[in-house]
């Protein structure tokens, strides 16, 4: 089990679903197409990759370069993604001792 994705972290993380499925619905997307239309909105140098296991989702994907968020939403997914409390690591320790890289603060 992954120990951010625990049964006690779920209320949490479905929050952030909500939020995505919220502003999905207003541009008549997927909440994947928005959470990747988010990462485009952030910079120049984020570049999603994302996990593809179909014909239909790759398109589904590529999609999400065509949404364009407003200001305002993408300010609203920040805000949620920074403050919903989520305990844990992304993998057991066992896996997280093997990683060997940190992921820089983001600048404002």
């Amino acid at each position: 089990m992954y120990p951010k994705y625990a049964e006690e972290n779920f209320s949490e993380i479905l929050k952030l679903v909500q939020k995505l499925t919220d502003v999905a619905n207003v541009h008549g997307s997927t909440p994947a197409q928005v959470a990747l239309a988010w990462l485009l909105a952030t910079g120049p140098d984020i570049i999603p990759i994302p996990g593809t296991k179909s014909a239909a989702r790759m398109d589904e994907n590529a999609a999400a370069a065509l949404l364009q968020l407003s200001d305002q939403e993408v300010q609203e997914i920040r805000t949620l993604a920074e403050n919903v409390e989520i305990q844990g690591t992304r993998y057991p320790a066992a896996v997280m001792a093997t990683l060997c890289s940190d992921t820089p603060p983001l600048e404002q």
